[in-house]
């Protein structure tokens, strides 16, 4: 991590910390960062925040203030923000609630939704209890309980879905390689049992099949040496192929952990 990026981080940290005071249980960075996949100039930051209960509106707005691009600048693509009551991540559920829920940066509006329901919760609820980084508060391990696999499954296969409906999307995914390099890690999970990183995700394919153009395409425009967008049909083959994989796992669980 950058020394930028840590300076930012701790700002970020004390401006959660000073709002919302004792309503804050824990604050941590997940996502690419966590996961030593970082890259300032394609990465966002992913911060989880836990509290005790939820926030009042009032509250809220407070937080938003402190910690919008114009207020503290975000030296990246972008900045989201989730908080989750303690209640939530420690018994998850198929329709997980989130309190508030911010984006804002270099490149992306702010955006703020005051509380509402999402199955990429439980995404974001695994990987930090794996790899999140403390930014304050109690290990994230001891805060987040584990994610049912049948939920996690089905939560992988939301993101592909919404993926295949942005393939090309001049925000989202220009190129295609996001929706590439998610299916890939999603495909590690379904296989392996673990989340891990993007990047690792699209190694892991192509350890398995060396010639795989796709995933060789996107670990290189991940890395700044691949720039030519990949055709939206072959990607939306390939996630289609990824999806059945992962509906296969929630159909025949015995199978989990097979290459």
């Amino acid at each position: 991590m950058d020394t930028e990026t840590r300076a930012y981080l701790k700002d970020l940290a004390s401006a959660c910390q000073d709002t919302l005071g004792s309503a804050l249980t824990g604050l941590y960075v997940q996502g690419s960062i966590a996961q030593n996949n970082y890259n300032r100039e394609k990465s966002d930051i992913d911060i989880i925040g836990v509290v005790k209960a939820p926030l009042n509106d009032a509250l809220k707005t407070k937080l938003g203030s402190r910690i919008t691009h114009a207020q503290l600048p975000v030296p990246a693509t972008g900045m989201d923000l989730v908080l989750l009551t303690e209640d939530t991540v420690k018994d998850p559920t198929p329709e997980p609630e989130y309190d508030f829920w911010f984006a804002t940066g270099q490149t992306w509006d702010t955006e703020i939704n005051n509380g509402g329901t999402s199955r990429e919760m439980l995404i974001y609820q695994e990987t930090c209890r794996v790899s999140g980084l403390p930014l304050y508060g109690p290990s994230a391990e001891t805060v987040f309980s584990p994610v049912p696999r049948a939920l996690l499954l089905q939560a992988l296969i939301d993101v592909l879905t919404w993926h295949r409906k942005t393939i090309g999307d001049t925000f989202h995914d220009p190129a295609g390689q996001y929706a590439i390099l998610n299916a890939c890690r999603a495909w590690h999970y379904a296989a392996k049992n673990a989340l891990i990183s993007k990047s690792a995700g699209a190694e892991w394919v192509l350890a398995q099949e060396p010639q795989h153009h796709l995933a060789a395409k996107a670990l290189k425009m991940r890395q700044g040496q691949e720039f030519t967008p990949v055709a939206h049909e072959e990607v939306d083959d390939f996630l289609v192929k990824v999806i059945s994989a992962l509906e296969e796992k929630i159909t025949h669980p015995a199978t989990t952990g097979q290459s």
